[in-house]
Order: structure tokens, then C-alpha cells, then sequence
């Protein structure tokens, strides 16, 4: 196949950002501060030179305002931060992810006045670093959130960011269908058996309570009442009743309480650790021996970067690694294995409606009494 000629550019086009695509028989015009291409047909070179004159002398006016504009993205951001952030009520691995990615555009668009910021550039600056329409979306809503800020303090007159439009989450869409490769048994236990101290008892607790990992680091010796454990679903607390549950102790739930204590560390916390980074965990704000919920995940990571090195997961094309969250899935369908009914294990995975959330919304944890956490059993027996 060849390839197709080059674009010549013609001595007659002396206006800056003009071109001539001589195949096609048409101008291009390039807007130097939002980067958007313009294609101009049936104009004569004459023509097309001085509606680039004009356009040109557009942006310079503009450029000359930009100049004078002491709101740059960044400042919008570090005023955002100051006096919006602090009053969302943002769970803290939110809020941390919210962070992460303002921090990405302060660092990559920090310099650019906020007025010049429009819908086009938005989207093309998200399109790259967004493989599916999920991740799309959330980077858009950081857009929006900041540009209606801007609005709100008359910086800019216009939202941008809610400008660019929403992609299709439809799961019709390839990009948009989950990748993730299941966990196996026989890997949890290679995982398992390799893995410190923390780690096994955050693993076999979430296989067989059916938790996810917030709710894993979350869990306390006190939490260890008359035989039951009370939990709290922190993603679906304002959501449902059922994210509220205490969990009769089976003798397997004993054998990883008593795990975890087996390492005589004063924490207050079931799955802890000695961390040996005592200023980081000052930063983090985080009780003695308590694990981050993001760190729980990078730990089990780590490990299963190791089974997929020694052959142990074999991960296909177009697929990722399993997460931690995968632990959950493997757990339900042991118990369907088992013999134990969907509502049952529904009611471990806290999937229901709403009543009891808002008492704890108004309330808080305090608020509760042992009639608002939901019994439910977690019977499943793991064994290899």
C-alpha cells in the first residue's frame, strides 16, 4: 500500500497556522492555544489568507488577555481544594482519588490560563488516558467540578468540562466489559501460603465473610460481640439495610481471629500490621497497626505478580491480573459449590434496600443498636 503524498504547503499561504493539503484541495487552519484544526474548502489561497489574518489576530487579542488573566488551571485547583474539597462528603479513598487526579491536571495544565481551558481541549486531554468510558466519565466529572467552580467565583463564565459529553458505560461496548480474570482456589492458596501474616488473615477473612477490603482493615476486636462480629458495608451504608450485619462466628472465623492475634501486637485492629514507616502513618492519620485499604491491595498485588511470574495464574490477552476484590467472587462461588442458597450469600455480600442507612447517616455508628445489623451466617468451609 503506498503511502499517501505529502502535504505541500504553498509560498502564496504567508498567514501563520494556514496550510494547503494540495491532494484534497482544501486549507487547514490551526488554533495554536486549543490545538483544534479547522478545515476550510472552496476558498481561494487569497481568501484563505485573510480569514487566517483575522483568526490569527483573534488569538492574539486573546493571548494578550490570557496574559493579563492571573487565573491560571492551577490556582482554580488550589482554590477549589481550599474551599470546596474539604466540605465533600467523600469517602477517604474518594478523596484520595480525587487528589490523585487533580494533582495530574494542576501538574499538566497548571500554566495555562483557566479562561483558554474549552470543551474541545478538555476532551481531547482525557481521550489518551482514558481506556474505557467508566474512567472517561470520572475524569470528566473532575473537569466539571473544578470548571463549576470557576463559575461559581466568576472566573469563567462558562462550564466547559460539563460541556463534553458522556460516554456510553453499555456494556454492549467491548472496551467497557470487565477484564479482570477470576481468582481460582488453587492460586488463593499459593497466595496464601506465601504471604505475611497480615495478609492471611485479611485473605481468608474476606473468602469466607465475603467483605471487601475496606470492610477487612476496618474490622476491630471490638467490633467481637456475644458471638457475633458486626459489620458495616462502608460503599452501600447509606444505600442499604443490609449493609449492616452482624455475622454469627463459626469455628473457621475463631481459627482467624485467634491468627491474628497470634503475633501479640497491641493493635486494636484483626488485620494489622508493624509497620516500620511511622512517619508516613502519622501523615495517614491511621491508629497503631492499621493498614490502608489501598495498601491492603498493592500487598495482595504483589503477590499475585508473583503467582502470574512462576506460572501459577496464567493471564490471557486482553485480561488483568485478579484484585483483592476478586476474593469475593471466588467466595461466592465456593458457596454456591457448597450448597448454600442465593439469599444467603446475598445477604453476606450486603445487596439489598434501603431503611436502616438512614439512621447511621444522621446518626453515625452510635446511633445503631443490635437490632439494626441484620444476623446472617457465614458458614463456608475452605479447606485444600
Amino acid at each position: 500500500m503506498m503511502p499517501p503524498p505529502p502535504k505541500i504547503v504553498y509560498k502564496e499561504l504567508t498567514e501563520d497556522n494556514l496550510t494547503y493539503d494540495k491532494q484534497r484541495g482544501r486549507h487547514r487552519f490551526r488554533n495554536p492555544l486549543t490545538g483544534k484544526t479547522t478545515w476550510w474548502t472552496g476558498l481561494t489561497h487569497a481568501d484563505a489568507n485573510e480569514k487566517a489574518r483575522k483568526a490569527n489576530r483573534a488569538i492574539r487579542l486573546q493571548k494578550a488577555q490570557v496574559s493579563r488573566d492571573p487565573y491560571t488551571v492551577a490556582r482554580v485547583i488550589d482554590g477549589y481544594l481550599e474551599r470546596i474539597a474539604p466540605y465533600k462528603p467523600w469517602s477517604p479513598s474518594y478523596r484520595k482519588n480525587i487528589g490523585f487526579k487533580l494533582a495530574r491536571i494542576h501538574r499538566e495544565l497548571g500554566k495555562q490560563s483557566f479562561v483558554s481551558l474549552d470543551v474541545v481541549q478538555i476532551a481531547d486531554w482525557i481521550d489518551p488516558i482514558a481506556n474505557n468510558a467508566d474512567t472517561f466519565n470520572k475524569w470528566r466529572e473532575v473537569f466539571s467540578e473544578i470548571c463549576g467552580y470557576a463559575v461559581s467565583r466568576k472566573i469563567a463564565t462558562a462550564n466547559e468540562g460539563a460541556k463534553v459529553l458522556k460516554r456510553s458505560t453499555s456494556v454492549m461496548l467491548p472496551e467497557n466489559r470487565k477484564s479482570r480474570l477470576p481468582l481460582t482456589l488453587d492460586a488463593f492458596w499459593w497466595i496464601y501460603d506465601r504471604s505475611p501474616l497480615f495478609l492471611q488473615v485479611a485473605t481468608s477473612l474476606s473468602f469466607i465473610t465475603l467483605q471487601a477490603r475496606l470492610e477487612c482493615v476496618n474490622l476491630k476486636y471490638s467490633d467481637i460481640r456475644n458471638g457475633d462480629i458486626y459489620v458495616i458495608r462502608q460503599k452501600s451504608a447509606t444505600q442499604s439495610d443490609y449493609a449492616f450485619i452482624r455475622i454469627e462466628i463459626s469455628e473457621q472465623l475463631k481459627d482467624i481471629v485467634q491468627l491474628s492475634r497470634s503475633d501479640s501486637m497491641a493493635s486494636q485492629h484483626i488485620v494489622h500490621r508493624r509497620s516500620q514507616r511511622v512517619q508516613a502513618r502519622k501523615l495517614q492519620k491511621l491508629p497503631f497497626g492499621a493498614i490502608h485499604d489501598n495498601y491492603l491491595s498493592k500487598a495482595f498485588g504483589k503477590m499475585v505478580k508473583q503467582a502470574v511470574a512462576e506460572g501459577v495464574i496464567t493471564v490471557p490477552d486482553g485480561r488483568t491480573p485478579p484484585s483483592f476484590h476478586e476474593i469475593r467472587g471466588l467466595g461466592s462461588r465456593e458457596y454456591k459449590k457448597q450448597g448454600f442458597p442465593e439469599q444467603y450469600i446475598q445477604y453476606l455480600l450486603t445487596h439489598t434496600d434501603p431503611k436502616t442507612s438512614k439512621i447511621y447517616t444522621e446518626g453515625g455508628q452510635t446511633a445503631l443498636s443490635d437490632r439494626d445489623f441484620k444476623p446472617v451466617k457465614a458458614e463456608l468451609t475452605i479447606s485444600r
